[in-house]
């Protein structure tokens, strides 16, 4: 993937290898200060959260939430055997975040949880992203 520079600001997610249809098929995404869930874009961009398809069932009872903090990207790549996830996080950042804002780390969240004030990942939440 190359050398990773994140700024310490905002939580993105950027595509390697990913049709539009896959996307739509396999994530939904949680914008910062925003309610609902939105679908995703080959251009990539900012979020605070990522959501996988609650009705894969490769995902339950893995984390189907995963929480992308502000210094941090999350590069989804897809081939033909389905999807990674890999995260370039500012590694000044991270190091105060791990010491002074345990709660802002990287978290995965089980199925049927979710981060307090966000949509829980179901179908309801997953069939009304815009």
């Amino acid at each position: 993937m190359g050398l990773c520079i994140k700024s310490f600001f905002g939580g993105e997610v950027s595509f390697d290898g990913c049709s539009q249809e896959f996307i739509d098929a396999n994530f939904r995404f949680k914008r910062e200060h925003e309610p609902g869930l939105v679908k995703g874009n080959l251009d990539g961009f900012d979020i605070d959260g990522i959501y996988l398809n609650p009705t894969d069932p490769a995902n339950p009872p893995n984390p189907s939430i995963i929480k992308v903090p502000d210094h941090c990207r999350a590069e989804i790549t897809c081939d033909e055997d389905g999807y990674t996830i890999r995260y370039c996080c500012n590694i000044a950042a991270n190091a105060f975040v791990n010491l002074v804002l345990p709660e802002s780390k990287l978290r995965a969240f089980a199925h049927g949880n979710a981060p307090s004030g966000w949509p829980i990942n179901d179908h309801t939440n997953w069939n009304a992203a815009s």
